[in-house]
Formats: structure tokens, sequence, C-alpha cells
């Protein structure tokens, strides 16, 4: 943000003592991986055992997509098919995106298909449907549901993006055990995790998930992860066995991408209470270092004072 002399807030902060100010420009990492690579990085995963050999000719698989704005998701979706199809089994897919789409089965397609992911385009069927069949109670006595189609086939391949959510915290956030109580539970299934309001859901999912990987032929997941850019920038296979509440393969990977608060004697000015009676942080840096910092591709970057009132 630029402020300009002789304007509005300039007026309205006349008579109050700003502080030098500096323009910062945070720098995170971007390893990623390009569009053309992503076939290749798709089929690299699947060909890894114990995920090859669970697709078997003749088996009906179930690959889901979601409603979020993926990066290339039409591609990795489609070379999830491929690579299913390759392996002479037989791939649908299936929209799990709970009550998204108006929660209509029609709704949902349209959803896929404002991402590229059609018939035509993915080389395989959509079967799109709200009706769910119920599998048990959870041990949080919510009712565990999923989609019938999915629920049908010999196995589902959960393909989705691992990341935070951006409303609640917990050892499972947006990712393969959020997908599959939300995604594939439909409506019915996304009415029951947020029923408790959202300081419950943190428990809700993996309470369910455990209920469906336990009673629904989930053969493994493909999240995908991406930078700060919203580019892909890791695309990795897991087993259901690892899925399972209670392992937590890969929950902090999207964290990784996340520099730290790099701090230094500059006056940094935090618009809070807090720091505008102290030159103290607004909160603990994770790793103390000089500023800038001497990693090159993340931290903070510090220009010589951007303006001053």
């Amino acid at each position: 943000m630029e402020i300009k002399q002789g304007g509005v807030v300039s007026r309205l902060l006349a008579d109050v003592p700003i502080p030098r100010m500096f323009r910062a420009e945070q720098l995170f990492p971007r390893e990623r991986i390009a569009p053309a690579d992503i076939p290749a990085a798709v089929a690299g995963e699947l060909s890894r055992e114990p995920f090859r050999s669970k697709i078997r000719p003749g088996m009906s698989i179930a690959i889901t997509a979601g409603s979020r704005g993926i990066a290339n998701v039409d591609l990795i979706t489609r070379s999830i098919v491929d690579f299913v199809k390759a392996r002479g089994a037989v791939p649908f897919i299936v929209p799990a995106m709970g009550s998204h789409g108006g929660a209509t089965a029609e709704g949902q397609l349209e959803v896929l298909a404002s991402y590229g992911i059609t018939p035509e385009a993915m080389g395989c069927e959509i079967r799109s449907s709200m009706e769910v069949v119920e599998l048990g109670t959870s041990d949080t006595g919510l009712p565990v549901y999923l989609d019938k189609n999915a629920y049908e086939a010999d196995g589902i391949i959960v393909s989705c993006r691992l990341k935070p959510h951006n409303a609640f915290r917990g050892p499972y956030e947006s990712g393969p055990c959020k997908m599959l109580a939300v995604g594939l539970g439909k409506q019915k299934g996304a009415e029951r995790v947020h029923s408790d309001g959202m300081g419950k859901i943190g428990a809700n999912i993996p309470s369910i998930a455990k209920v469906i990987l336990a009673r629904a032929p989930i053969l493994f997941a493909l999240p995908c992860i991406e930078n700060a850019y919203d580019e892909t920038c890791r695309i990795e296979a897991i087993d259901r066995t690892t899925l399972s509440p209670g392992s937590r393969s890969c929950s902090s990977s999207p964290l990784s991408g996340c520099p730290p608060c790099w701090w230094a004697p500059a006056t940094c000015w935090w618009w809070t209470r807090r720091a505008r009676t102290t030159r103290a942080p607004a909160w603990t840096p994770t790793s103390p270092a000089p500023f800038p910092p001497s990693t090159p591709t993340a931290g903070w970057r510090c220009s010589a004072p951007a303006f001053s009132i």
C-alpha cells in the first residue's frame, strides 16, 4: 500500500506521530511442477508400490474431483484416469464437493465443467448423484455418509489438495480425510460435519474418516500441494493405512513453504494496540536471523523508507 502526502489519510493522521516505515516484500520458496510435467509426476507416484498393484484389470475405480480451484486439477485428474486405464481398470469420476454446486447432481457437474473436467476431456464417465449410503456412526456420535456411486466401485482413489484450512485448526484440515468426510459425504455428510460448529470440525473430520476407511473401498489418496503462488509443487500418493487417524503423514508439508517471520531493529509497524506501543514484534519470530535474511528464497526483503506522513 502506498500513501501519498496530502491525501485523506495524511489529514486524518496530521497530529499522530508515525515512525519511519519500510516497504517489505515477502519471499517464498517457488518449487513447482510445470504443467507439462504433471502427467509424468502422477504416473511416477502411482507406479510405486503398493499403489500400482492395487489397480487391477477389470476393476471399477472411482476418482474424486472437488469444487476448489486447484491448480492444474484437470491435468491431475486426467493423468489419474489415464494411469487407471493403462492398468486395465475402468475409471469414472465422482464429484466430491459436499453441498457445493447447489447440492444437486447437475450443479456439481457444472462446477467440474468450469474446471475443464468433462467426460470428453477426461476420457471417462462422470457419475454425479447426491445419493449416499450410511456407513455407521462416528465416535463423536455423527452418522457417516458416502457417495453411493463411489461406495459401489471396486476401489476409490482420493484426489485432492492438501493444505491448512482457513477457518479451523486440527490434526487433519484440508486434505484426504476432509475429502472423505465432507466431499464424498455429499450434502448429508457436509451438514453433519458442520453441525457442531467450526470449533468441532477438527474432531469430526478424522472420526468420520475413520469409519469410511474401515467400511468403504478406499485404495489410496493422491493429494497435491501448492506453493505460495498457487502453483502445483508436489504430488504424493498416500496409502490408506497412512490416511488412518492416528497417522499424520504429510500433515505439515503444506506449511513447509511458509517462511518464518524475520525480525530486525528496523521499525515495522504492526496495526495492533501492542505494536503501536512497543518496538517488540507482534508475534515471536520462529527463527531469529539478520534482517534482511541471508536465505534468498524465504523471509522478508526490506527497502528504504517507502513513505512518510
